[in-house]
């Protein structure tokens, strides 16, 4: 785009430069005049130096109890963040109670504003401010995003944490502190006990009950969804009040509910809050993925989305991550690197979806693993599919049929794969040839739905059929079968499947069973096929059934290697308790050279690849197992006592007394462990412990303390311990907020709308400036160095006449 101020001087100074020129032989004149002339031409395009788009912005809404009352004003408050976007900015809303979460992610202001109603509707939990964990997940979520924090300034977690996350990811922080009304109402600001006791030992527990005037209330003590244990009935407010108790001697994990009702008509919703208690000598595991059993392990399940928050809220001390995509557990993977390097046990399992099935190569998760994964995509022959669907007037009529053929994953076959429709209910029919159109496939099936009678289910007949088309093709072939019902009589084809002898290494079978009833006729046709074959048991036909068909398909890729292998252990393997045994399936690793390899598969075909392998990562242990379900659950067992964290059933209890700190410390710990206290404005004191149970009474600081058990300079265990009447502020700490923000790269705004300033090197600057000054430059050159040569070339222009000084 030209300037038009630059463009009126280019044509008039440099016309009148190079009318001069004309008449004059001087070098330096030239140098000068194409100096000047050059830069009237830049200043005259403004040229501008390109910078980066305008930085996305994450508004993170407060919405625990301290801010309820404000619940009208959420959403003006929302709009008005976004005042200052241009429309093709992107913005996302995180809402945050006890737990954040993304309720729009980033995306354009306009959709975000039409979908706030919504959004709003249902806030999370707010007994709780996990605002730290909110700028994590904002860091997360979105790197290079700036986050405007509105809210009080009372968080229940660690607040600078998730600001740093926010900052090391390139992004800064803002905050509005609205001037707020004291909520109504009394919560739990505290529940605090041991991580875990003897068997069949009570917890001891202790409470921090707050609230901004005195408050009538009911406080109930039990187990989450259990009876309960006690009942107090009390007033609260407004300084914090404490409350010691215990539970019954436990014979088992458990997670223990307090929850506290305001007495009254007009009371806010009842505020709970939950601590969780394990027995000494079992080790506290969290599940991802497929059910896996851990043997003397308090195992607790969690979704791969849940997994960053659940690492944060606890120091677990055994991961396992089964059978999951690299894609799904990305977000967790700084998340999980923290807790193996304060000493977690991290174990990778699956063959289905992880490894080169699941796209671990050269991703964020695979850095982690002591073995590397190829590509899941590799397969050296085409597949021969057979879908054989279940037309039975109970498919039909529950539309189950319909939904099979909706789930089965097209799109995960391959243009020269080859697929064949079936359908059967009394007897089996084929719905057209081999065909590698895909899409004809699926619409004679629906077709077949519209014009089917129903019928009786012969499932071993259409198997049998099924498998007979198979048998002249060439390559990889699989046979998916769906059915809602049971075979009447699968005896009766039991002799001709014993008789296919299926070679696990070319055929894959697998037997759907949609609903909960039994299913012991299909696992009697699949026994009678052998290892090529097995059986799954879904709820419905949806998702799960497509991602299990999509692993099916694959089956045939070399990532993925299927019939009977032995499993053969290494001499460290055998010391560490694995012994020989036969796998069906597992996914081709390579172990990396600092790598223990436990155990090895015997597949001259691959030259044997590791199929239990671990390394050391910080203070904590990486296994990885690329076997499928039972095969891993079997060389894991008597592994687990080998890859848990020296420190395991360490147990950091912290308890204040007016100025004193009273600290218990149970359970093993290596040599040489210390006792760590920190605080802002105090430098760390360390205590040596000695072994067995400990206790101390330390004189502790007037502010928020963090208490570590470390060895070599690796926490093993911590607490973090509240500054004396903390839980009774009853106004908004925007100083609090100030502080953070300006630590951040932001600022403490005044009030909304506002424009968040953009950043340096987010604006594109404009270089006509600097063209000016060479322009300037080289006129003062002119001037200077040439003034003589000038004069004289100016007298031979006609009716020119200079003057003498």
């Amino acid at each position: 785009m030209l300037n038009p101020a630059w463009t009126i001087v280019t044509v008039a100074v440099g016309g009148i430069s190079w009318a001069l020129l004309r008449r004059r032989r001087s070098g330096w004149a030239w140098v000068t005049a194409t100096l000047f002339v050059g830069a009237c031409l830049l200043g005259a395009a403004d040229l501008e130096r390109e910078g980066a788009a305008i930085p996305p912005r994450w508004i993170l809404l407060d919405t625990s109890d301290s801010c309820a009352g404000a619940r009208s004003q959420w959403r003006r408050w929302a709009e008005r963040a976004l005042a200052d976007l241009p429309p093709d900015g992107r913005a996302g809303l995180i809402l945050v109670g006890a737990r954040p979460r993304v309720a729009i992610p980033l995306t354009d202001p306009e959709t975000l504003r039409a979908g706030l109603r919504a959004a709003l509707a249902h806030p999370p939990e707010g007994d709780a401010s996990a605002l730290g964990a909110a700028l994590t997940l904002a860091s997360r979520s979105g790197p290079g995003a700036d986050v405007l924090l509105v809210s009080d300034g009372r968080p229940s977690d660690d607040l600078e944490a998730g600001a740093q996350a926010v900052r090391a990811a390139g992004g800064r922080v803002f905050a509005f502190a609205p001037d707020l009304a004291p909520p109504r109402g009394a919560w739990v600001a505290d529940l605090a006990g041991p991580a875990r006791v003897p068997r069949g030992s009570p917890a001891a527990l202790r409470l921090s009950l707050g609230a901004w005037e005195r408050t009538s209330c009911r406080l109930e003590l039990g187990p989450r969804d259990g009876p309960v244990w006690r009942r107090w009935e009390l007033t609260v407010g407004p300084e914090p009040t404490l409350i010691e108790a215990s539970t019954p001697p436990l014979e088992g994990p458990l997670e223990v509910e307090a929850r506290l009702t305001v007495n009254g008509p007009d009371a806010p919703t009842d505020n709970r809050r939950r601590l969780r208690i394990g027995i000494e000598g079992q080790p506290q595991a969290l599940v991802v993925g497929a059910s896996l059993a851990l043997p003397g392990c308090d195992a607790q399940s969690v979704s791969p989305d849940a997994l960053p928050a659940a690492l944060d809220e606890h120091p677990w001390e055994l991961i396992a991550l089964h059978d999951l995509e690299a894609r799904r557990l990305a977000p967790a993977v700084p998340a999980l690197r923290r807790a193996v390097e304060r000493g977690a046990a991290l174990i990778v399992l699956g063959a289905g979806r992880a490894f080169g099935q699941g796209g671990y190569a050269e991703s964020a998760l695979e850095g982690l693993l002591p073995v590397t994964s190829g590509p899941g995509t590799e397969r050296g022959d085409p597949l021969s599919a057979a879908f054989v669907v279940d037309a039975s007037g109970s498919m039909l009529q529950g539309g189950r049929f319909a939904a099979a053929v909706e789930a089965f994953p097209w799109s995960a076959l391959r243009p020269d794969d080859a697929l064949l429709p079936l359908a059967f209910a009394d007897a089996p029919q084929t719905l057209g040839a081999w065909t590698t159109a895909h899409a004809a496939a699926a619409e004679a099936l629906r077709a077949h739905a519209q014009g089917a009678a129903g019928g009786g289910t012969d499932v071993g007949a259409a198997l049998l059929a099924g498998l007979e088309q198979l048998a002249p093709r060439a390559g990889q072939r699989a046979l998916v079968l769906v059915t809602d019902s049971l075979d009447p009589d699968p005896e009766r084809h039991v002799v001709a499947l014993r008789a296919q002898a299926l070679d696990p290494a070319s055929w894959s079978v697998l037997l759907v069973r949609i609903g909960a009833e039994d299913d012991r006729a299909l696992r009697r046709l699949a026994e009678a096929l052998g290892p090529a074959a097995r059986v799954l048991a879904v709820e419905t036909a949806d998702a799960a059934l497509r991602e299990a068909l999509a692993g099916e398909l694959a089956a045939g890729r070399a990532s993925l290697r299927r019939g009977e292998f032995a499993l053969r252990p290494t001499p460290e393997g055998a010391a560490a308790g694995l012994s020989a045994a036969i796998v069906r399936a597992y996914a081709a690793t390579r172990a990396r050279p600092s790598a223990r390899v436990l155990a090895r598969a015997v597949d001259p075909e691959l030259d044997d690849p590791p199929l239990v392998a671990t390394w050391s990562v910080g203070s904590g242990t990486v296994g990885a197992l690329p076997l499928r379900g039972p095969d891993a659950g079997r060389a894991l067992a008597p592994l687990l006592g080998g890859l848990l964290p020296a420190s395991q059933g360490l147990d950091l209890v912290a308890r204040r007394r007016g100025p004193e700190l009273r600290v218990t410390v149970r359970g093993a710990r290596p040599p040489q462990a210390e006792l760590v206290l920190d605080s802002a404005d105090a430098p760390s004191r360390r205590w040596l412990l000695p072994p067995g149970e400990h206790e101390l009474t330390l004189t502790a600081p007037d502010v928020a303390c963090e208490l570590r058990v470390e060895a070599g300079g690796t926490p093993l265990a911590q607490a973090v311990v509240p500054a004396p009447g903390e839980v009774a502020r009853a106004q908004a700490d925007p100083r609090r907020l100030a502080g953070l923000a300006a630590r951040h790269g932001g600022r403490l705004v005044a009030a909304l709308p506002t424009e968040l300033p953009p950043r340096e090197d987010a604006a594109p600057h404009s270089l006509a400036g600097v063209w000016a000054a060479l322009a300037l430059a080289a006129l003062l050159l002119e001037v200077g160095g040439g003034v003589r040569l000038t004069r004289r070339a100016l007298r031979q222009l006609p009716g020119v006449e200079l003057l003498d000084d």
